[in-house]
């Protein structure tokens, strides 16, 4: 907490290489994603919230399909997102 009503968090998700055959001899190679939020408590019933997901906007894969030897598949993670949440407490 900054103070009675600001609240600032950062923190990340590791994503080790995954083998993207059944051989184990391609992989997707692991990266670091860094995620941030900030929030605003408006009073005890209400607050507004920033979520940043991926805030250096890396390329990564969050998954592989292999089909057979000559068809590999990979599904890119998302790019940096920001999402927006307004919370109430009744």
């Amino acid at each position: 907490y900054l103070d009675d009503h600001w609240e600032i968090g950062t923190g990340g998700n590791f994503l080790g290489r995954l083998y993207a055959d059944l051989a184990n001899t391609a992989s997707i190679p692991s990266c670091f994603i860094w995620n941030g939020m900030m929030s605003y408590r408006i009073d005890e019933n209400y607050s507004i919230q920033m979520n940043v997901t991926n805030i250096m906007d890396r390329l990564f894969y969050d998954n592989s399909y292999f089909a057979n030897n000559s068809e590999n598949h990979v599904t890119p993670g998302a790019g940096r997102t920001v999402t927006f949440l307004a919370k109430a407490k009744f």
